[in-house]
């Protein structure tokens, strides 16, 4: 998840902090598009 995030330029900091559910369902939907399930390594 660490590698993921540092993808993304995501400051550690906001990890600590409330993510707005519209944000973070943008989030999520952009991880799935690029990892589609079944296909996401560990």
């Amino acid at each position: 998840m660490v590698g993921t995030l540092n993808e993304y330029n995501i400051p550690l900091d906001s990890l600590f902090k409330p993510v707005p559910d519209s944000l973070m369902s943008e989030y999520l939907a952009m991880i799935d598009d690029q990892h589609p399930t079944g296909t996401m390594t560990a």
